[in-house]
């Protein structure tokens, strides 16, 4: 469902921009469950989504790769607005 791809996108988008911190408490954390919630309280995001920003791969830091989240992003975020106005 397109809600569910922008709720994903927005959380990449978000741990994309925050890499440091985003690093520095995983690497901090003493285990898989306390880094699940570390991200999450970090990201402000459930711990489903924080599994989401954990699951990313190293290279989808560079510059290309984050432009590409943030574009797909805001193309689906102009699909369900035309979507919405559609009904």
């Amino acid at each position: 469902m397109l809600a569910d791809r922008i709720e994903v996108l927005t959380v990449l988008v978000a741990a994309v921009d925050r890499w440091g911190e985003l690093m520095q408490t995983i690497s901090e954390s003493d285990d898989d469950a306390d880094a699940q919630q570390a991200v999450a309280d970090l990201l402000g995001v459930s711990i489903t989504d924080a599994q989401h920003a954990l699951s990313l791969q190293i290279w989808r830091f560079t510059k290309s790769q984050r432009d590409k989240i943030r574009a797909e992003l805001a193309e689906c975020v102009s699909s369900q607005r035309l979507a919405q106005a559609r009904l």
